[in-house]
């Protein structure tokens, strides 16, 4: 149950990230309480083409 819930929890960042139409769009609104520059540092990861495969 703990391993699913913490899935999960990584998994919020980028479902907020996929509500934006661009990349920059989703930098520019932070994720909850997550600052700017790891923001935009897990923006950067999230559009890498090695993640999206």
């Amino acid at each position: 149950m703990l391993s699913r819930r913490f899935k999960g929890y990584k998994h919020e960042p980028y479902k907020y990230y996929k509500t934006f139409s661009s990349r920059d769009e989703a930098c520019e609104n932070s994720f909850n309480d997550v600052s700017i520059e790891d923001w935009e540092l897990c923006c950067q990861k999230f559009a890498s083409a090695k993640f999206k495969v």
